[in-house]
């Protein structure tokens, strides 16, 4: 089976080719979004061309979009379809944040004060992210609103700061309305700090969050896969909706090994389970810089799963390293290649 990858880069991406390169013995292409490289892909891909160079209609294998880039993409001309699993067309609604949240005010489920306009916040500390989904982009605390970046503002939204640690999430696979199988996890610490891709991920039961879930599910009449984000709010002493993710998530490796239903029903993977209670993605750690490693070396050596990629130290040191420096070294290597040739 042949198997087109999109945004091969991602974390997603990664965990997807790895688990169809081990149960299926995959024939795996790249695909990336225009304007990424065609260099830096995983060597276990065959081919890599551009998305947009590809006929959706006319494709000798399966399409798999992973980052909110190349669902959009995908979504936008078809309804997507993964083994017993489709993305319908109507999911991409749920990018346009504050018509997310309007739906989920309908339907009585806690969320969080939002403002249209910075100049309408009217607490601080407040929370600034996109208000349409494009997969990462700015986001960040602002203890006052000369922190939020203004080059920025007609793209973002801003509300109150919900205070504790980390964000609870409920991934699921969903057929109109209907959700078929769930995992429910706590992202205890994640990178950037204020909110993003999980570091340090457990498991998680509680009724409420799947409660929730299957509610904004049903409302929406939603199909395909995705990933519902909630805060604790101790002022409320309840959950609070975030958000919810049309597309694979950053930490899809540990819904995968805690639930094999997740990718029987999207790539007929039969996987005998070996359920992980907490898993660390290692690389994200380092990201998060030395000293966090440092405060939480007990917690990477002794509890759970190790998650890491191969490269991954190559790259972590790379990103850490002053910008100046990788250009230094550059003209460096260019001005030695250059003498040897004379």
């Amino acid at each position: 089976m042949r198997y087109y990858i999109c945004e091969p880069y991602l974390d997603q991406s990664y965990t997807i080719a790895s688990w169809l390169a081990r149960y299926k013995k995959a024939d795996l292409h790249g695909l990336v979004m225009e304007g990424m490289s065609l260099v830096d892909v995983d060597r276990r891909y065959k081919s890599v061309s551009p998305l947009r160079e590809v006929d959706l209609f006319d494709t000798d294998g399966c399409l798999i979009p992973t980052g909110a880039a190349s669902t959009k993409y995908l979504l936008e001309r078809q309804d997507v379809y993964l083994g017993q699993v489709a993305l319908t067309q109507s999911a991409i609604r749920v990018y346009d944040k504050f018509w997310m949240l309007k739906q989920v005010e309908q339907i009585g489920i806690p969320s969080p004060v939002t403002w249209h306009e910075l100049e309408e916040v009217s607490m601080v500390p407040f929370f600034y992210k996109q208000s349409y989904e494009i997969g990462g982009g700015i986001r960040g605390i602002a203890r006052r609103k000369s922190d939020v970046p203004r080059s920025d503002l007609k793209s973002l939204m801003f509300q109150e700061l919900i205070e504790s640690r980390g964000t609870y999430g409920v991934s699921f696979l969903a057929d109109r309305g209907k959700i078929l199988t769930y995992h429910v996890h706590h992202e205890v610490e994640s990178y950037p700090d204020c909110g993003g891709s999980a570091v340090i991920i457990e498991n998680y039961n509680n009724k409420r969050l799947l409660e929730y879930s299957e509610e904004l599910i049903s409302g929406l009449d939603y199909s395909g896969w995705g990933l519902c984000e909630y805060k604790y709010c101790p002022k409320r002493e309840d959950f609070v909706f975030m958000e919810l993710n049309a597309k694979f998530w950053a930490s899809c490796e540990f819904t995968f090994r805690n639930n094999p239903s997740f990718v029987y029903l999207l790539f007929d993977i039969d996987y005998q389970p070996r359920p992980v209670e907490r898993m660390i993605f290692l690389e994200r750690a380092f990201l998060r810089g030395v000293p966090f490693v440092i405060s939480r070396l007990f917690e990477i050596t002794s509890k759970g799963s190790v998650y890491t990629k191969e490269g991954w130290f190559i790259r972590t040191l790379v990103s850490r390293t002053p910008r100046f420096l990788i250009s230094f070294a550059k003209r460096l290597l260019i001005h030695r290649s250059t003498s040897k040739k004379w």
